[in-house]
Formats: C-alpha cells, structure tokens, sequence
C-alpha cells in the first residue's frame, strides 16, 4: 500500500463536482478526516480496488460519511490526532451522543493547534446555526 495522502484530523475540501457512482454523497464542503478505510480495517478490500478512501466529519457537524476516494479532496490544513479528538467530541455532542475522553496528556504540546482548530470550528458551527435559524419556514406540499 502506498502512503496516505491525508491523516486523522485533517481539514479537506470535497470537490465540488463527484463521480456519478457518488452522485448521493455530499460535494462541495469542508470535512474533517475521521480514519481511513485502511486505519480502520488494516486490509484490502477487493470492492474498493483501493484503501486510500476516507471516512470524514462535515465541518458543520451535519453528519458523517465514507468512503470519500483521495481523488475528490484537496488539503485545506494538516491536522493531528488533538484535532480529530475535538472534531468528534463536538460532533458526538451535537448528535447527543457521549463524547470520547480525551487522553491524560491530551493538552501537552499541542494545545495553541488545537485551539485554532477549535476556533474554525466553532466559527463555522457558529454560522451554520445562524443560517438555520433566519430561514424561513416553508409550508409542506
């Protein structure tokens, strides 16, 4: 297997135009990459020809979603293992799930990276939120 173009906790652009088979995923949004089908599995799989296939977390916390192929993402900032740690404990927070505990040493050395992240984050939540609540409500069909 040849090395992962992206690593857990990476912020990524999904391209706005997909393949026609990935008419029915999201386009066109920032993610955040969860794990690869490799991390999570540790083998090939014949029905994806390829492991360089992603799980991700929408930037707005709508929802999740695999297998996004390396081909359909551009890197918009590394990040790290801190990062995906606060993507999720957001994320599961937002779905009412419980969050993961961050480890012991979990603010060491990465602490300011991870409170940029936090900050994008929370800034794009923020307006997602905003945009929510000034829409009209539409009447059913």
């Amino acid at each position: 297997m040849s090395a992962q173009l992206f690593n857990k906790g990476d912020l990524v652009k999904i391209a706005d135009k997909l393949p026609q088979s990935m008419c029915h995923f999201s386009a066109g949004c920032n993610a955040f990459i969860e794990y690869s089908y490799w991390e999570k599995y540790s083998r090939k799989d014949e029905k994806f020809n390829e492991d360089h296939m992603y799980r991700v977390i929408f930037e707005n916390l709508s929802n999740t979603s695999a297998w996004y192929p390396e081909e359909t993402m551009t890197l918009i900032k590394k990040g790290t293992e801190h990062t995906l740690l606060d993507v999720q404990i957001a994320y599961r927070d937002f779905v009412g799930e419980r969050p993961p505990t961050p480890p012991a040493n979990y603010w060491g050395d990465a602490k300011k990276e991870a409170m940029d992240f936090y900050k994008l984050f929370e800034n794009a939540f923020r307006k997602t939120i905003s945009e929510l609540a000034n829409q009209k409500p539409t009447k059913p069909n």
